[in-house]
């Protein structure tokens, strides 16, 4: 059997996933020794063959998850793999599960990948494998939300709790937040607990959201990369190292990520020669975190803020994933 699912909505689609493998735990392999995950990106087509023919000596059949293929650079691995797959039978035990969080729902003419703009059209032998995987029974697309969608989301999960929110602490939450359902899960989880824990009505107010959703985070993500551009890696570690006592590494690391991204679109409208008064309103971004930016940018030069960039994405990519966990942070700070 194989599954496709795909698309950038990454939490909903960890979260399929994870019900996936819980489902082929409680039916199968209790003790989950017939799981294999992959990363498609580094992927040898050797590796998969044998995974998938190696029998187990505790559950009848193996769950194969590969995340990421689209990506792997290596010679006709993309035709390789997609003749291995077609020559499969349909009778085959094995669940081979494949996730592209890249790929964007198909447009009239063609598959198109997530870079951050318009789409980038897929190569030939991207195309024919999705197209075989599009064509499987059990296909799912994980579009990123919109505004409206992230607040029906919102609703439900506080719903299953007997909480609402109000309209303004709705809007509040999403404006402070944006639309990152990793960092709304995890602070509409602790407005929550905040709402049940109180002996008041069950709604979630602005006020709670001001209270408890504050910027104390995005101060220590200043103060570290303040300490990491300056070369201070002991008081960039004290400073990480707290924050993930209290913060979910997910949380943390998109806050870091966003804020190298901002450093990056600030760089280069300076290269440009964009006047420092005119960023602001160029790049949508508040003043204050521009003039920040300005500021710490004396430690970045454009090559460096781009591959701390990728590192940040690869690194989030993988803790969401379940292929790293919070010390990756601690160790990507060692080496950068």
């Amino acid at each position: 059997m194989i599954i496709f699912l795909y698309g950038p909505n990454t939490f909903l689609a960890q979260q399929k996933i994870n019900e996936l493998k819980l489902k082929f735990f409680k039916e199968v392999d209790p003790g989950g020794d017939s799981l294999i995950i992959f990363d498609g990106a580094s992927l040898e087509l050797p590796a998969l063959i044998n995974a998938n023919n190696t029998g187990s000596l505790f559950a009848r059949k193996r769950m194969v998850i590969i995340k990421d293929c689209l990506s792997n650079k290596r010679a006709n691995f993309l035709a390789d793999l997609a003749a291995y797959l077609k020559n499969l039978t349909p009778s085959q035990d094995n669940i081979i599960l494949f996730y592209e969080p890249l790929l964007l729902a198909k447009t009239k003419s063609s598959w198109l990948l997530d870079n951050g703009d318009k789409g980038k059209v897929l190569l030939k032998a991207q195309t024919e494998l999705v197209n075989f995987l599009n064509q499987q029974k059990l296909t799912q697309n994980f579009a990123a939300f919109n505004e409206t969608e992230a607040a029906k989301w919102l609703e439900k999960k506080a719903a299953a709790f007997q909480v609402k929110f109000d309209f303004r602490s709705l809007r509040a939450l999403i404006a402070a937040v944006g639309l990152d359902l990793w960092r709304l899960n995890q602070e509409t989880d602790k407005l929550i607990h905040f709402c049940l824990g109180r002996n008041a009505q069950p709604i979630i107010t602005v006020e709670d959201v001001n209270l408890l959703v504050s910027n104390e985070t995005e101060e220590n993500v200043f103060a570290l990369t303040d300490a990491l551009g300056s070369g201070n890696k002991s008081a960039a570690a004290k400073i990480l190292s707290d924050q993930l006592d209290n913060n979910h590494a997910i949380y943390l690391l998109a806050m870091i990520g966003a804020y190298f991204k901002n450093l990056l679109k600030i760089r280069q409208a300076l290269d440009n020669g964009t006047a420092s008064q005119k960023i602001s309103g160029e790049l949508k971004l508040h003043p204050f975190v521009v003039q920040k930016g300005i500021n710490q940018l004396r430690h970045f030069n454009l090559v460096k803020l781009k591959n701390l960039t990728n590192d940040l994405q690869q690194l989030e990519w993988k803790i969401k994933t379940g292929q790293s966990d919070s010390g990756a942070l601690l160790q990507w700070l060692a080496g950068s």
